[in-house]
């Protein structure tokens, strides 16, 4: 029955309103709080990225360089003495991209450290960077020939007009971006300083880049491994001194590469665009998470052992 009197409709009134507050209690009661909510997701996220993260984003940055030993073979103890001085020293990042990017040949020869002398050896250890530059006596660059306006000149190229050396590409032929990431820039003058450079200079173009060891992009530098046979994605492969190991981001955020420089119970690493540094990392090897392979450098040519 319809209530008609005032009296009669608040007492409906009344009587029903106690049911709409308790039944919503009843309904936030059973909900989290927000702060819990959000401590649970962060909480997986932590173990995820834990379990299959970049491996090199969990890694212990800093410390001292680990020291060079003398029984390695000769490209490594190069390899390592380089990237010590690149560590200690902190060179612009400009070197890295050669004459691309406004550094000088000196300034190129300046971030490469004298050898030590080593008696134990029947020759002296090779010389560190000449690499960076063409021979004077090359096929580029042809005899007493030195810098130019920009490029310089050489022997006639494969098709007998004079080769030019262009200082703004990389080893491609591409112009360089200065303001790119670095990481495969320092890797490729890492390379090139220790005397194994990714590539050599290529008389066989009307245009050649006097940078022609460097390589700018880290798929291309997994590329120019795999062109030596020296790229492995194999999970269980033991990489040593002097190799670089190939991480991929998830969600598309990237790629990266770096050298390692020692195995202890970690792998060490040094690399170069790393917090916008050359930084130095510890990971641990019971975790592999976005490693998607590794460069083998002890595969290139002219990687000579130690005397005995």
């Amino acid at each position: 029955m319809t209530p008609d009197s005032p009296a009669e409709r608040n007492s409906v009134h009344t009587s029903e309103s106690p049911a709409t507050p308790s039944m919503w209690r009843k309904i936030r009661s059973g909900i989290p709080p927000v702060s819990i909510i959000l401590l649970t997701v962060l909480f997986i996220f932590a173990g995820w990225f834990n379990l299959y993260g970049p491996v090199n984003l969990l890694a212990w940055r800093g410390g001292e360089f680990p020291p060079t030993e003398a029984d390695r073979p000769l490209y490594q103890q190069a390899l390592k003495d380089i990237a010590r001085f690149q560590y200690e020293n902190q060179p612009t990042r400009s070197v890295y991209f050669g004459t691309a990017c406004g550094a000088s040949e000196d300034d190129l020869l300046r971030a490469v450290p004298p050898l030590p002398a080593d008696d134990a050896l029947d020759e002296p250890r090779p010389v560190h960077g000449p690499e960076f530059l063409p021979p004077q006596n090359s096929p580029i660059n042809g005899p007493e020939q030195g810098p130019g306006a920009g490029e310089r000149s050489g022997q006639p190229g494969a098709n007998g007009e004079d080769a030019q050396l262009n200082p703004r590409l990389d080893a491609f032929g591409a112009e360089v971006d200065c303001e790119g990431n670095w990481d495969a820039a320092f890797l490729s003058f890492t390379l090139a300083a220790a005397g194994v450079p990714l590539y050599m200079p290529d008389a066989d173009h009307e245009t050649a880049s006097e940078n022609f060891w460097l390589v700018t992009g880290v798929e291309q530098l997994m590329q120019a491994y795999r062109d030596r046979g020296a790229f492995f994605d194999n999970p269980d492969f033991s990489p040593q001194v002097g190799d670089i190991i190939f991480y991929r981001y998830p969600g598309g955020l990237g790629v990266h590469a770096n050298m390692i420089v020692a195995v202890t119970q970690d792998w060490i690493t040094v690399g170069g665009d790393e917090f916008g540094k050359v930084g130095l990392a510890s990971m641990t090897l019971r975790k592999r998470g976005g490693i998607v392979g590794y460069g083998a450098t002890g595969y290139f040519e002219n990687a000579p052992l130690p005397s005995p």
